[in-house]
């Protein structure tokens, strides 16, 4: 009960940090969900007994988010930055822990013994994809860049775990074999890459084998792939080789899958983005919150004069980890490939975007207390020091960033996509105005919900609403009467119609206070007669049952006329408040045909073709060069959500 708890207010302590930083988001989210989780102290909770648990939070949270990395890039990408990887992951993490290892031992000796100072040196070393975006979300760091710090991040995690491990044994032993050390090196690196792509392809293929043989898995698929991460990340364990590797792995290898069959549904492949969107968001909060929870234990019983010390120890140690990621990039070992005029600028944007996270964090939680028995010298000491490198890490980037890179701009305005989308959403309201189909109440169906795409978008003109809709109910009298004249309807049925149309006549808009003030005042009248009108009203519900298929047929009848008005009334600057009064009418519809059973099949492709018409809009404008990529992926993004909330409403 107690671990629920914790949970649940640590997700509160992420919700109240994206609160503030949508009011206020010139600061980073990292810091603020960081402060949410350090505030929790003054919780009800008990935080001092919160422990980060390494194992658990390396197979929960940083496992599932490098796994949706990993299915996210693309092998031809990941093909051409494979020096990129080698040089920034594997080779400067072994010159980083060597330089900073023997620069700990040679400044310090008596802290740090050689095997000591290589274990913080490998456990400050890895950088953290989840930190270097959440300071980077508001401005626009440079394609080359970005790139290499995200591939990066993906391997040099395992870099520095493996070097961990290979620097505690030696702490503990007293000795070191640089062949040994090389071989487990080599076998728990690369042997996590052979788990995770031979586990990885298994899992894809056993995912695509089902949605070829059954048309609609999500309910298994989705938690499948959910859980792969996990399977992935205990079974690479198990045999002692790198988890962390095995789970990037394991995602590439779903790219891969991907990429090549190209089998998962249109409404599955929005179902797991949306579900991985949403997991993934609320894993990066609960990572720099725990990060922050456990803020009041690290700084617990340390002096002043002892935090000084490790202070500067821990500045020390990143100015020299930013400097060698500096002359790497200046010395080319890692290909930036920029323009003369932006060597240098990327180069120092390459260093100090090696913010560390918390997989440092969990590394220097998870170095042992005990050694032969005895406590671990200055154990406190390592994990503060840890702390404070990631928190430089942070505010160097949380303030460089904002001065040296420009401010995200997308290639449209709000007001384009309101637009466009808009007419879109036209596009396919024309294609179904346009049927001559029987099917009126699937029709209306789907115009209604289609309709909704553009409650948030759109400005109804209130007089010109008003006018139509004077209009359309002058031709809704009409056409009533022609009915009757005509000899479809007697005079009952006209009647019965009468008494609806004077119902509906109160809602007209221009009217509205003087119908409310009317209504009441005949309320007033009509309690006297109270039961004389429940009789009336059991009379009308009668009539309405007794004359149901005529009624619905007037319905449908006035709904044509209607549209046939509204279609001759029709300009450029009306089409909102056309389209507001034709779904006033196509309620009706829906309303007054409920006893007509729904062509399922009908109106499931009803929706496939609107919304296909939608798409085409968008394609269209992109191929005429009225929108640009960027405008035309978000539309087709936003119409793609719409589409599976529709389909799945309807399932």
């Amino acid at each position: 009960m107690e671990s629920f708890i914790t949970i649940l207010y640590l997700l509160v302590a992420v919700l109240f940090a994206n609160i503030i930083h949508a009011i206020y988001p010139k600061i980073p989210l990292a810091l603020y969900q960081i402060a949410a989780g350090a505030l929790l102290i003054l919780s009800p909770l008990h935080t001092s007994h919160v422990k980060l648990d390494p194992e658990i939070f390396m197979m929960l949270i940083i496992g599932p988010l490098l796994f949706n990395d990993g299915q996210k890039q693309s092998i031809r990408k990941l093909t051409y930055h494979l020096r990129s990887i080698w040089s920034m992951a594997i080779l400067l993490a072994i010159v980083t822990v060597g330089v900073i290892g023997i620069g700990l031992h040679w400044g310090m000796p008596r802290d740090f013994s050689l095997p000591a100072a290589f274990m913080l040196a490998a456990i400050v070393t890895p950088t953290d994809a989840v930190a270097v975006k959440s300071l980077t979300t508001t401005v626009s760091m440079p394609d080359n860049v970005n790139e290499v710090l995200e591939y990066e991040s993906l391997f040099n995690d395992a870099s520095g775990l493996v070097l961990f491990n290979l620097a505690v044994p030696t702490m503990i032993n007293g000795r070191f074999s640089f062949v040994n050390g090389v071989l487990t090196f080599l076998y728990v690196f690369f042997g996590g890459i052979v788990v995770g792509l031979i586990l990885g392809s298994l899992i894809a293929n056993l995912r695509l084998w089902m949605l070829r043989e059954h048309a609609d898995i999500s309910n298994i698929d989705l938690p499948i792939n959910l859980l792969t991460p996990i399977v992935v990340y205990m079974a690479a364990e198990e045999i002692h080789v790198s988890g962390i590797i095995a789970v990037v792995a394991a995602g590439i290898a779903h790219s891969i899958w991907y990429e090549r069959l190209h089998l998962t549904s249109s409404k599955l492949q929005i179902s797991s983005s949306t579900i991985w969107t949403l997991v993934t968001d609320v894993l990066n909060g609960l990572v720099f919150a725990l990060l922050g929870v456990t803020l009041p234990n690290i700084f617990h019983g340390v002096s002043a004069a002892a935090f000084g010390q490790v202070l500067i120890i821990a500045v020390l140690i990143y100015a020299a980890m930013t400097a060698i990621r500096y002359f790497w990039a200046r010395a080319d070992i890692v290909k930036l490939c920029s323009d003369e005029d932006a060597e240098k600028k990327e180069a120092f944007l390459l260093a100090i975007g090696g913010v560390h996270g918390t997989i440092a964090l969990a590394m220097a939680f998870s170095m042992p207390a005990l050694i032969h028995g005895t406590a671990l010298p200055y154990r406190n000491q390592y994990i503060l020091i840890t702390t404070v490198v990631i928190f430089v890490s942070l505010l160097v980037g949380a303030l460089c960033f904002p001065i040296l890179l420009p401010h995200k701009q997308l290639g449209y305005t709000q007001a384009d996509f309101n637009a466009h989308l808009v007419e879109s959403v036209y596009a396919a309201l024309h294609y179904l105005n346009g049927l001559d189909t029987a099917h009126h109440r699937e029709v209306s169906i789907v115009q209604d919900n289609l309709s909704s795409q553009l409650r948030e978008h759109v400005h109804i003109d209130r007089r010109q609403f008003e006018d139509l809709l004077d209009g359309a109910q002058k031709v809704e009298l009409a056409t009533i009467d022609r009915l009757h004249d005509a000899g479809k309807i007697d005079d009952e049925q006209a009647e019965l119609y009468g008494h609806f149309f004077a119902k509906m006549l109160a809602f007209n808009q221009r009217n509205v206070m003087l119908n409310y003030f009317s209504y009441l005042w005949h309320g007033l009248q009509r309690r006297r007669k109270r039961r004389e009108m429940q009789k009336n009203r059991k009379k009308l519900h009668e009539h309405l049952l007794n004359n149901c298929d005529a009624f619905c047929m007037m319905v449908n009848e006035v709904n044509k006329a209607v549209n046939d008005y509204l279609q001759q009334q029709a300009t450029g600057n009306n089409l909102e408040e056309i389209r507001n009064i034709k779904l006033i009418y196509s309620r009706r519809i829906q309303v007054f045909n409920r006893q007509d059973e729904v062509d399922a099949t009908f109106l499931n492709q009803l929706f496939l073709d609107s919304f296909r018409r939608e798409h085409n809009y968008v394609s269209q404008q992109l191929a005429d060069g009225q929108i640009n990529r960027e405008l035309a992926n978000a539309l087709n993004k936003q119409i793609s959500t719409d589409e599976l909330v529709y389909m799945q409403s309807i399932d």
